[in-house]
């Protein structure tokens, strides 16, 4: 596949990079976008309540080594079996509880090692809304990116707006 030199114009379009198959495509394609939504250089976390078990076990690579393979198998079924949340607050006890993380992880020297816990959090501040139409014979559908403005924000939030709303309109595309 020969480069555009531009930004993708679907996930689609990640199939045709080496290596990105159908099933990696099945397990990240949920938490990534096309779309332009950085704010601030503030990247947005991934809800671990939210977050399927082949995609939290390539984010921490301890969940799947050999010495926690099968705690995190259990844990996870007990888990979703009990239909808890995987977390309600303390991130590092849960990681180190299920997936066996001792704090800063990094593959080898080129890797900077960072905090996992980071990664994640108990809510979801960025929502992706699909919604597709008829007209006559014209199919369309518009994909929209939202962020939840939390009521105390203030930089770039309610502060600044005229009307006060709790979200913003991160992206929107009609295709």
């Amino acid at each position: 596949y020969k480069v555009r030199s531009l930004p993708f114009n679907s996930l689609e379009e990640l199939k045709l990079v080496e290596g990105w198959d159908d099933e990696i495509h099945t397990v990240f394609a949920p938490y990534l976008t096309v779309y332009p939504i950085m704010r601030d250089k503030k990247p947005h976390s991934i809800n671990i309540n939210l977050i399927k078990k082949e995609l939290f076990s390539c984010l921490v690579p301890s969940s799947v080594g050999n010495d926690c393979r099968e705690k995190f198998a259990l844990s996870w079924k007990k888990i979703k079996e009990e239909k808890k949340d995987l977390s309600t607050g303390n991130l590092k006890k849960t990681l180190e509880d299920i997936a066996c993380y001792k704090g800063e992880e990094g593959g080898d020297a080129n890797v900077k090692k960072q905090d996992l816990a980071k990664w994640f959090n108990v809510t979801s501040s960025v929502f992706r809304i699909e919604v597709d139409a008829k007209t006559g014979e014209q199919n369309r559908r518009l994909i929209v990116y939202i962020r939840r403005i939390p009521p105390k924000e203030k930089r770039g939030g309610r502060g600044k707006q005229k009307v006060k709303r709790s979200f913003e309109i991160l992206h929107w595309r009609l295709t």
